[in-house]
């Protein structure tokens, strides 16, 4: 059950630290409240920030407080439209119009990359050295683990910060890894793409020794399988992408919203 504060609007969140029986802004305690007060109050009609009533006193605040049943979901996506009213919709117009050349690009020439492609690169090699001592399987394979953990790890980070619009670009940066990856995995037993190795250059050494699927696709009996591994993986970049593009575009016109609200209020 997540608790409102019909006094201050307040509606309780998972992160709140403080007492469970008391309102986390103005003290009130959720136990006092007399149950024939109780109203039905959906979470998209509740705006804690553009519109909060007065505070009062604790004594006053104690009758004007009920108990909402809210799922987890619901207060989160109240908490991320809460996050909204308080940005700027201008600043994301223009990473929103890169989500779509992104997509573009991956839609129609996603075999010549992204404009991740350089930093994924690098990311990728560093991944070969850092798993290096942990057998020739996982040295192959580090590569991959890396540049898949790296987005991975900033949406984590992002998610901790509560910058829900930096999450969205996290996954546009996952999806696009996702596919430079089933490019690499297609060419596993067509071994025509250029590769790039750390310390390359002592001599020729054949495309299928350094091919990162060529070798794990062959050593679990998948070979003959890389272009279908490869579509599913490109498909499953394809649907991380709309949905992040769907969100970003969902927490910019938040953003617009609490602007319109905002300026209602001043004027």
């Amino acid at each position: 059950m997540i608790k409102l504060c019909k006094n201050c609007g307040y509606i309780r969140k998972p992160t709140d630290k403080c007492g469970a029986g008391e309102c986390p802004r103005c003290g009130a305690f959720y136990n006092k409240v007399k149950k024939e007060t109780i109203e039905e109050i959906s979470p998209e009609k509740i705006d804690e920030n553009l519109s909060p009533k007065s505070l009062g006193t604790k004594d006053q605040q104690v009758e004007n407080v009920d108990e909402i049943e809210f799922t987890y979901f619901q207060s989160y996506m109240v908490e991320v439209k809460d996050w909204c009213y308080s940005r700027n919709f201008i600043f994301r117009i223009p990473v929103l119009i890169f989500y779509f050349y992104v997509a573009a690009q991956m839609f129609f020439d996603h075999k010549h990359g992204s404009i991740f492609n350089g930093i994924n690169l690098g990311i990728h090699e560093a991944g070969h050295p850092l798993f290096s001592y942990l057998g020739h399987w996982l040295h192959a394979a580090g590569g991959t683990i890396l540049q898949w953990f790296a987005p991975l790890a900033c949406g984590v980070a992002l998610m901790k910060q509560r910058d829900y619009f930096g999450i969205s670009f996290a996954m546009v940066w996952f999806a696009a890894s996702m596919v430079g990856t089933s490019v690499y995995m297609a060419d596993a037993r067509a071994l025509e793409l250029q590769l790039v190795t750390i310390g390359g250059g002592s001599g020729p050494v054949a495309p299928e020794d350094i091919h990162d699927w060529h070798y794990l696709f062959n050593s679990v009996g998948l070979l003959a399988w890389d272009t279908t591994i490869a579509t599913m993986v490109y498909l499953g970049a394809l649907v991380i992408l709309v949905v992040a593009i769907c969100f970003g575009s969902l927490l910019t016109w938040w953003m617009f919203e609490g602007f319109k609200k905002s300026n209602q209020i001043l004027t």
